[in-house]
Order: structure tokens, then C-alpha cells, then sequence
């Protein structure tokens, strides 16, 4: 063979070599980034399912209306005067996940805290704050319910949800904590 028509050919070659490897090199990089993507995707919306199971849970203790003697509705976790802390411990875990909850079903969940903030902390009057508040309760619940499944509709949707999060600003709002502790209105407000 002719030694002009060989570098030709071997130049060829190794050129096609070289960028076979270099697109198959950019393929495999591009697919391990998807991965990764994907994965990181998965991890958020098992967080995300998480937080919502306890949000379900949160909204379980609202279902089941009791009557008493004086034919006044509650629901079924106001039941027992001493248990303030069965009342708070499911909200409190679903707070604890907030980063993980849509903006809207948070503030709905906020919403619940504020009201439950005037729950008395001994042991009476829980019943009674739960009559009280009967049907203020029954539309934070069912808020919380149609949320709840405007988000799972949603729930695949990271890349908005994280964006979402990203541009909002929680911060701090103001308590009136004399009103609610002495039962006093009192201008001084700290925030929490």
C-alpha cells in the first residue's frame, strides 16, 4: 500500500477514535447527571410524603365528632381534659417538617398552631376549648384536606415546588402573648 494514502487513513481513524470516545465520554457523563438529578428527586419527594403522612395524621384527630350531655359538637382529640400534649405533638412534628410542606398547606398548618395557641395547658377546660372552637377547627381541617390534595396532585413537580420555596420569604409575625397568656390586651408583642 501506498505510504501518502496510509497517514490518510490512520489519521482517519484515530480522529473517528477519538471522537467516538469523546461523545461516548460526554453520553455517560450527561446519563450519571440525570441519575444524580433523579435521585435527588426521589430523596425530595420521600421527604415530601413523609411530611404529608404526618400532616394526615394531623388531620385524623379532627374526623371523629363526639357529642357531650349538653349536645355540643367536638372532635374526638379534644376528649380527654389532660391531653394537651396528644393535641400539640402531631402539629408540632408536622411544623418540624415545614421546609418539606407547599407554602399554602403550611400557613393552613400555621393557622391551626395560632388557634391551638389558646388551648389551655392544664388539665381543664380542653373539652370545653374544643366546643368552643368546633367549627373554626372544621375548616382549618377541611383547608387542610383540599391542600393536602392539590399537593399530591402535584407532588412530582419538584423543580417548581423547590423554586417555590426558594422565593418564599417566612420570617417572623407578631403574638400578642399577654392576650393569650393573662388573657389581657396588652400592646407589647413579641416575635415568634
Amino acid at each position: 500500500m501506498n505510504s501518502e494514502l496510509l497517514f490518510p487513513i490512520i489519521s482517519s481513524s484515530l480522529f473517528s477514535a477519538l471522537l467516538a470516545t469523546a461523545v461516548a465520554g460526554l453520553f455517560n457523563l450527561r446519563t450519571k447527571h440525570n441519575e444524580f438529578v433523579n435521585d435527588y428527586y426521589k430523596l425530595v419527594i420521600h421527604k415530601r410524603v413523609e411530611s404529608y403522612e404526618i400532616i394526615e395524621l394531623v388531620i385524623r384527630g379532627y374526623k371523629t365528632t363526639l357529642f357531650d350531655g349538653d349536645n355540643r359538637p367536638y372532635y374526638i382529640i379534644f376528649d380527654e381534659d389532660d391531653n394537651w400534649q396528644n393535641i400539640y405533638a402531631p402539629l408540632a412534628a408536622a411544623l418540624s417538617n415545614a421546609v418539606w410542606l407547599s407554602n399554602d398547606l403550611l400557613e393552613i398548618a400555621k393557622d391551626l398552631n395560632s388557634l391551638l395557641f389558646h388551648l389551655p395547658s392544664m388539665t381543664s377546660g380542653i373539652t370545653e376549648f374544643g366546643k368552643q372552637n368546633y367549627f373554626a377547627l372544621a375548616k382549618i381541617r377541611d383547608a387542610l384536606e383540599k391542600q393536602l390534595a392539590t399537593d399530591m396532585l402535584e407532588l412530582h413537580q419538584v423543580k417548581k415546588f423547590l423554586l417555590q420555596k426558594k422565593r418564599n420569604q417566612h420570617g417572623f409575625h407578631e403574638v400578642n402573648l399577654a392576650n393569650v397568656i393573662l388573657g389581657k390586651k396588652n400592646p407589647n408583642k413579641i416575635k415568634i
